[in-house]
């Protein structure tokens, strides 16, 4: 049986700490802007956008609790470095409690 070792080089974004094999490539993530983050943990926030409950089959505006920031991360077809918010609720269709995870844009702040 023979051992294989291989040596490999990786470039890392500083910025959201992805890895690339071409220098060029992690070079173009770190310019990429930074997103001001907007929630933070804790906050009560509702969607833009109305769900559907897939069991209800109902459309619905949640209301919810961020519960976690990550990030930031690049997305392939994102110019800008984001945020995304875990948000869990309680489906108003089906009362079980759920999670998804939303851009800043896609939520709005609810003030207390």
């Amino acid at each position: 049986m023979k051992k294989l070792v291989r040596k490999t080089t990786l470039y890392i974004c500083e910025v959201c700490k992805t890895e690339y094999t071409k220098k060029k490539d992690a070079l173009k993530c770190e310019a990429k802007l930074l997103e001001r983050k907007v929630f933070h943990a804790g906050d009560i926030v509702r969607n833009k956008n109305k769900r559907t409950c897939s069991q209800k089959m109902k459309k619905y505006i949640l209301k919810g609790k961020v519960v976690r920031v990550l990030g930031p991360i690049s997305i392939s077809d994102n110019r800008n470095h984001i945020f995304q918010y875990e948000i869990k609720y309680i489906c108003p269709a089906c009362n079980q409690e759920k999670q998804a995870l939303y851009n800043a844009s896609e939520l709005k702040l609810i003030p207390r």
